[in-house]
């Protein structure tokens, strides 16, 4: 078996936040996600992609959360890399690597336009990579 099939096999990817259209500052949120449904030792990446539709735009920031039980009550969560995106017509994309705690396993990705004139097209992807990677 070559590498890229191994790899195929390994590496999962999930949609957590489909194409939406963000147009002022109310949250846009992905659906949840739970760490210990993968391979312990996996690693998370998340690919946060915007596409910012006018040159007036005013950005946004992308926040991840995460809590002990579903839909519970979420707090920050450790990630590295920047989540904020500034206003002006292009694309933005965003790879960052989110630390599981196994208090709270649960993951949420938000986006937040700046305000009116967000004007920005979002999705997010779950990376998960085996611990062997």
């Amino acid at each position: 078996m070559t590498t890229r099939w191994t790899i195929n096999d390994e590496v999962t990817c999930v949609q957590v936040m489909p194409a939406s259209r963000v147009a002022d500052a109310t949250p846009v949120l992905s659906t949840d996600f739970d760490v210990r449904a993968y391979a312990p030792g996996s690693r998370f990446l998340l690919v946060l992609s915007s596409h910012e539709t006018n040159a007036g735009n005013t950005g946004g920031t992308w926040t991840v959360t995460e809590s002990a039980t579903d839909g519970g009550e979420y707090t920050t969560a450790t990630t590295d890399g920047s989540l904020a995106v500034t206003g002006a017509a292009t694309d933005v994309q965003r790879v960052v690597a989110v630390k599981p705690n196994p208090a709270k396993p649960f993951v949420l990705v938000t986006f937040t336009g700046a305000d009116a004139n967000a004007e920005v097209d979002v999705t997010a992807t779950l990376v998960v990579l085996p611990r062997v990677m």
